[in-house]
């Protein structure tokens, strides 16, 4: 039986208007910016789109894709989808306004005056998801790093309608989605952490988003990077940054080298949007893992060797499960969060 404990206390974040969602392609050094929709939808199923530009140096440029489906408990197929694709630099066509991409037959579309998307991986996902809210965004989570940076945009909020391809039936789709936009700069991002972990909680009322960022550094003594934000009723209520995250013991999947944590336990505070003290907790054990992805399996063994160098060995574990959350603002317990609870952990490097 294992038990580890991390604290974060960052203090900087500021309200990100869509109009700062462009990509941006010209920075010189290592660079990676991703954006990424995690969608909860009604009927109980879950997806995930990612579409990311990589500067990886030696004027190497990629373009790759990602994209997840979960069915629900009553698709009469339960296997997950996990797909990807990655393409050169040159087959990445930017609008003029840089807020659109077309890569291959797949795209990413967003009007900024209408704060709506439209995105279409070919032959599964065809949506129009529209933004209700403002985002936030922190560099480096508060932190300072003259080095490099990271950054994330969180618009913890949106509304969806489309329809999904699976298993080779097509149907209409409605749902809650959460986007993210991701930038590292100047380092590599497996540097900045041998596990981050993204949980999403979704409440049944459509309305209620919970998300968790949380970036496990490599060495002990250095910054445990976490962030986590509050949505109620369609409006940002709440940023999190004094957080602790807590797991307790541990398991293994045969031929996987990475530790898992089979029970979670987070206590999450800051002040509301009106300065009102705020406190979400959560704790669960961890169900059986949805799926694993070895990132790196599309290459060659002494490909993988080369490029294990330079990006670690990643692997991608993805719980689903239904989970609670408690609200205390002014130590009075105002809502109970419950739903679809989401968490993806990308594990690259063994801790020190």
């Amino acid at each position: 039986m294992t038990a580890s404990t991390y604290s974060s206390n960052a203090n900087n974040y500021e309200f990100i208007p869509c109009k700062e969602l462009t990509w941006n392609l010209s920075r010189s050094h290592l660079t990676t910016q991703y954006k990424s929709f995690y969608m909860c939808f009604d009927d109980g199923s879950f997806g995930y789109i990612q579409f990311a530009y990589g500067n990886l140096g030696l004027f190497v440029k990629v373009a790759p894709l990602g994209w997840t489906y979960y069915p629900s408990k009553d698709e009469p197929l339960q296997e997950p989808i996990i797909s990807s694709s990655t393409y050169l630099y040159r087959n990445m066509k930017v609008s003029k306004d840089r807020y659109s991409v077309d890569v291959h037959k797949h795209f990413m579309h967003f009007d900024v005056n209408s704060q709506n998307w439209r995105v279409r991986i070919e032959g599964m996902y065809d949506l129009t998801i529209q933004m209700k809210d403002n985002g936030f965004g922190l560099t480096d989570f508060g932190q300072k790093n003259l080095g490099g940076y990271m950054e994330h945009k969180i618009f913890p909020v949106s509304s969806l309608k489309g329809s999904v391809t699976a298993h080779g039936t097509t149907r209409d789709v409605t749902g809650t989605a959460v986007f993210i936009d991701a930038m590292f700069f100047k380092d590599k991002f497996t540097n900045l952490g041998h596990t981050w972990q993204n949980s999403l909680l979704f409440d049944d009322s459509k309305k209620n988003v919970l998300t968790c960022l949380h970036y496990f550094p490599r060495n002990s003594e250095d910054t445990f990077r976490s962030q986590a934000s509050l949505t109620l009723d369609d409006k940002l209520v709440a940023v999190l940054l004094k957080n602790e995250y807590s797991t307790n013991g541990s398991s293994q999947v045969e031929g996987v080298r990475y530790q898992l944590p089979t029970h979670i336990d987070r206590v999450l505070t800051g002040s509301t949007l009106d300065d009102k003290p705020i406190r979400v907790h959560l704790a669960s054990d961890l169900e059986e893992v949805q799926s694993i992805t070895d990132v790196l399996n599309i290459f060659p063994k002494w490909a993988k060797d080369i490029v294990s160098i330079w990006a670690g060995l990643p692997y991608v574990f993805v719980w689903l499960q239904r989970l609670k959350a408690d609200v205390y603002i002014d130590d009075q317990l105002v809502s109970t969060l419950s739903g679809c609870h989401y968490v993806e952990q990308t594990c690259v490097h063994m801790p020190h």
